[in-house]
């Protein structure tokens, strides 16, 4: 008796479900990694941006002789900034929805309200100026915009504030 062999080139309905399952659960672990990922993203792009502002702030104030500020709003999450030789605010940023603003002013203080940064003709930063500014996601402050040592200018860390 001569045994039929399959030449069809196909897959059985077993081994589809099989690799529709592993799929599905690769992608519901690459998903929720990919969450994670994103929501960091907003608090380090907000981050940079705000360094960026403060940098350009700093150019502003030496290229034209003029005091630059640079305010930030913390009950609604907005920032800009405003030079003496053009009088109105020339640049305002609003915080992405889920994010916050916090600040610690010159004497290690939590800030309220409207806070100001302000930069002097020759570059300088004033040294009433916020010592530190966080990025929060809920109650956790992912990134911060603070005073390098030198507090020649301000960085952007993920580190905590060291207790003094």
């Amino acid at each position: 008796m001569r045994v039929q062999e399959r030449t069809s080139g196909g897959f059985t309905l077993l081994e589809l479900i099989v690799v529709l399952a592993l799929l599905a659960v690769v992608a519901g672990v690459t998903t929720s990694n990919l969450a994670g990922f994103v929501r960091g993203r907003a608090a380090d792009e907000e981050c940079r941006r705000l360094v960026a502002l403060l940098e350009y702030a700093r150019s502003s104030a030496i290229s034209r002789s003029a005091r630059t500020t640079v305010w930030v709003e913390l009950a609604n999450g907005e920032y800009g900034i405003t030079d003496e030789g053009t009088g109105g605010p020339n640049t305002t940023h609003q915080i992405a929805d889920r994010l916050q603003l916090g600040a610690t002013d010159a004497d290690n203080q939590p800030a309220e309200g409207r806070i100001e940064i302000l930069v002097w003709p020759d570059g300088e930063y004033d040294a009433r100026n916020p010592l530190e500014i966080a990025i929060l996601e809920g109650d956790v402050a992912t990134w911060r915009v603070r005073w390098n040592a030198t507090r020649f200018r301000y960085e952007a860390t993920t580190e905590e504030t060291d207790a003094n």
